[in-house]
């Protein structure tokens, strides 16, 4: 059986040194990039087992660092997949675009997922993708030594929260087996949430 849901990420990126400064500069040139992405598993059971929770990707990303809008023609996403902490999770995000004149790149980001102590932070981990930009085609991890390009900040806002929460499709054999997938992948992630945050979330 697979699930599925879409998101959409709003910020900015220019070049720099590093996140925020990347997200200042993009804010004052506008270089704003609008990415909405279509997270898809097929086979939710393989996908919770899977110490890497990894998804395949589609959508497009809008950014003048790009030249307009393109589609995401590859990629993966990884869900709350640990790391040297058990308390630490991240989600990863690869995608692989080609921009308007031809030239490939490649879109890596991730979410620092962690209990830091701060108000609502389950809801600022879990919507903040620190996200750079590469020119050329990366495979995993292989990026170390690549042209960047930018580098920034893009965030899932509230309004589109709300609508990532509706696009959630399941398909399955049956009606038992549609609602079985969603439910298995609700429960991982709620599961990791409470491997970092603990407490309020078993409440």
């Amino acid at each position: 059986s697979s699930v599925q849901f879409t998101e959409t990420m709003r910020g900015f990126l220019a070049p720099a040194q590093d996140f925020q400064p990347g997200f200042d500069a993009g804010k004052q040139q506008n270089t704003k990039p609008d990415v909405r992405l279509t997270i898809r598993t097929d086979d939710i059971d393989a996908f919770v087992v899977d110490p890497a929770h990894k998804a395949g990707v589609t959508g497009t990303a809008d950014s003048p660092h790009l030249g307009g809008k393109v589609q995401v023609t590859g990629g993966e996403f990884n869900l709350l997949v640990s790391t040297q902490d058990p308390r630490k999770k991240e989600m990863r995000y690869r995608l692989l675009v080609t921009d308007t004149a031809g030239a490939p790149h490649t879109i890596v980001g991730f979410k620092k997922v962690q209990d830091d102590g701060t108000p609502a932070e389950v809801f600022s981990d879990t919507t903040i993708l620190y996200t750079t930009l590469y020119r050329g085609h990366h495979p995993t991890a292989t990026e170390t030594n690549a042209d960047r390009k930018a580098i920034g900040i893009i965030t899932i806002h509230f309004l589109d929260f709300l609508a990532q929460l509706t696009s959630f499709r399941t398909e399955g054999p049956n009606l038992a087996a549609r609602t079985g997938a969603l439910a298995k992948f609700t429960g991982l992630f709620l599961g990791k949430l409470t491997d970092v945050y603990g407490g309020f979330l078993t409440v």
